[in-house]
């Protein structure tokens, strides 16, 4: 794809949450201690029909590696996190996320509303954006959400230019909130359109 085509995708406006219906939104990993959450781990490798019950052995442990990288990159950046790791959303749609889930779902915030301080971007998930090594400039780098234009205007836009994986494991632009309160309203915003759903229902 040439540059006058990656040029031609304009910054998403909304951040989206991919998430198993019968669990709810945003269970995360990293909100546990080590040991913990390779306990929790150890549940999802045991049921296939999730995505995560492909990780490796030492997920976690790079998992919990990587996102300590992010947040002291975000904080050189002038970043302010609010918590010791992130909650992870994708910028703009990404509909590959839906197949990791026996019954997905989706909720989407506009990115306008998180303020800059409290969220950081990966070109890709963590895992590929640090692990991988194929001399991009967007690797093993951590962006603002004032660098977004550029970025998308550099590199283009995952979700449109590699939505099947063909050309590697950057499949979506990974957005990583910083910060509990936004995530707890996020929640209970879903949790109220849930319990108004089933009233009408």
């Amino acid at each position: 794809m040439n540059p006058e085509e990656k040029k031609s995708y304009s910054v998403p406006a909304l951040l989206f949450h991919y998430f198993d219906r019968k669990t709810g939104p945003f269970l995360n990993l990293s909100s546990l201690d080590e040991g913990s959450a390779l306990i929790e781990q150890q549940k999802l490798s045991e049921n296939p029909n999730f995505f995560a019950s492909k990780r490796t052995d030492d997920y976690i442990a790079t998992r919990f590696r990587l996102e300590n990288h992010a947040r002291d990159m975000f904080i050189q950046l002038g970043g302010n996190p609010k918590i010791e790791r992130p909650y992870t959303l994708t910028l703009g749609q990404c509909d590959w996320l839906e197949s990791w889930y026996p019954q997905p779902d989706v909720l989407g915030v506009s990115l306008k509303h998180i303020p800059q301080d409290v969220v950081s971007f990966t070109y890709g998930d963590l895992f590929p954006a640090f692990l991988e090594n194929k001399g991009l400039l967007h690797e093993k780098r951590v962006y603002l959400k004032k660098d977004l234009e550029d970025l998308i205007e550099t590199f283009g836009l995952p979700q449109a230019t590699n939505p099947f994986g063909e050309l590697g494991p950057v499949r979506y632009i990974e957005a990583q909130v910083w910060d509990e309160a936004i995530i707890r309203d996020l929640r209970t915003n879903y949790q109220q359109k849930s319990i108004n759903r089933s009233l009408q229902d």
